[in-house]
């Protein structure tokens, strides 16, 4: 289960809302078992944030590139893959 809320260790790790500490040992999750599918038999753990906020506190988020064809297809003026790639990059 991880510590409690109450736990001083955690208060420590969360006083910046910035660098939350995410990921499977991170001590402000909770993790509940269930079985993903019944043949093969698959189990995995659900996490769920335990902060204020909830899981919106401890989701990471990524991105993917779209492929440069796909990106010029589009036809738009400012738009074309060497125009967006270096934004892409900037983000990276």
């Amino acid at each position: 289960a991880g510590l409690g809320p109450t736990d001083p260790r955690v208060g420590s790790q969360i006083t910046d809302g910035l660098r939350l500490p995410i990921g499977v040992a991170s001590s402000v999750v909770r993790r509940y078992p269930t079985t993903l599918t019944d043949q093969p038999r698959r189990h995995a753990q659900i996490m769920r944030g335990a902060v204020v906020g909830g899981s919106g506190a401890v989701n990471g988020g990524y991105f993917c590139r779209a492929l440069p064809t796909d990106i010029d297809r589009w036809g738009l003026d400012g738009w074309a893959w060497d125009d967006v790639l270096p934004h892409f990059r900037a983000i990276e």
